[in-house]
C-alpha cells in the first residue's frame, strides 16, 4: 500500500469529507477502493484454485519422487527365483524334491560364477541372522527406554559434581 492510498483513506474517514458528500476526491477513492476489493477478490480465487490443485497433485508428486529416489539408491542384488524352504504338509517327496531345485540351482550358480555365489551365501546367512536377532534386540531396546524413563522421573538430589555446566 503507497502513502497516497494512505492518505486518501485518511481523507475519507476524516471528518471534513463527510461534511461535504458533492465532493468528487471522496468519490474517486471509494471508485479505487470498490476496483481494488475486486483485484484482492480475484486474486484470493486465484490462490485458493492454486491451492486445491497443489492438494490434489503434491501427494502424488512426492509419493512418485520418493519412490524413484528410493529406487535409485537400491543396491544392485542379482536376481534369483529361490524361494525360503517350506515345511512338506503332504508328505517327505516334497521336501526331497524342494532340495533337489536347490542342489540344482546352487550347482548352477556354482558353476557360472563361484565368488558371487559365495557373496549370495554370505548375504543370506546374515540376513537370516539378522532377522533372528531382532527380537532380542528390541527387548533390549525396550528395557533401556524403561530404565531412562524410571531414572527420569526419579526426583532425588544429584549432587553437583554430576551435573553438566549449561554453556550458553
Amino acid at each position: 500500500m503507497t502513502h497516497e492510498e494512505d492518505d486518501r483513506r485518511k481523507t475519507l474517514k476524516s471528518p471534513e469529507s463527510n461534511h461535504n458528500p458533492t465532493s468528487l476526491d471522496s468519490k474517486v477513492p471509494e471508485d479505487d477502493d470498490d476496483g481494488e476489493l475486486e483485484e484482492l477478490e480475484r486474486e484470493l480465487e486465484g490462490m485458493a484454485r492454486r491451492i486445491t490443485r497443489f492438494r490434489r497433485t503434491i501427494p502424488g508428486e512426492l509419493s512418485m519422487t520418493f519412490s524413484s529416489l528410493l529406487a535409485s539408491r537400491r543396491p544392485e542384488i542379482p536376481h534369483i527365483d529361490e524361494a525360503p524352504p517350506s515345511r512338506p504338509t503332504v508328505d517327505g517327496d516334497v521336501l526331497a524334491e524342494a532340495r533337489e531345485g536347490e542342489t540344482s540351482k546352487g550347482s548352477l550358480l556354482a558353476e557360472e560364477d563361484p565368488e558371487t555365489a559365495e557373496k549370495i551365501e554370505m548375504l543370506k546367512s546374515k540376513i537370516s541372522s539378522n532377522a533372528t536377532a531382532i527380537p532380542v534386540i528390541l527387548k533390549r531396546m525396550n528395557d533401556c527406554i524403561s530404565a531412562i524413563n524410571k531414572r527420569d522421573r526419579y526426583n532425588g538430589n544429584v549432587h553437583p559434581d554430576f551435573k553438566r555446566k549449561r554453556t550458553y
